[in-house]
């Protein structure tokens, strides 16, 4: 291994430990209610073009950082659909439109 792999094999390990303390803080606080969405579903998405490339090219730190970002980000998706849900369902129901009370029912 050459200098520019190692540069590339410790790029690909900082970028992929730097998803862990979201997912392992997200998983012990059950609260992704900061978190978007969108985030990891782009993330998704750029990591299977990076997973082409990778593959493409035999890149191997590309190949595994992708997968282990790419399971990072299918985790926060879970985690935040999840949430997402169980918080939805623990709220009162609330009517769509709030109509104005125009009788009184004691004014008869």
């Amino acid at each position: 291994m050459n200098h520019v792999e190692s540069v590339g094999l410790i790029g690909s390990i900082l970028t992929s430990v730097s998803y862990l303390p979201q997912v392992i803080k997200s998983r012990h606080s059950k609260d992704l209610s900061g978190v978007s969405i969108w985030n990891p579903i782009v993330g998704l998405v750029s990591g299977a073009f990076w997973l082409y490339y990778a593959v493409a090219l035999g890149i191997m730190p590309v190949l595994f950082s992708t997968v282990f970002i790419g399971g990072c980000n299918i985790a926060l998706i879970l985690m935040k659909v999840i949430c997402d849900r169980d918080t939805a369902q623990n709220l009162p129901a609330t009517a769509l439109v709030d109509f104005p009370q125009v009788f009184d029912s004691t004014s008869h």
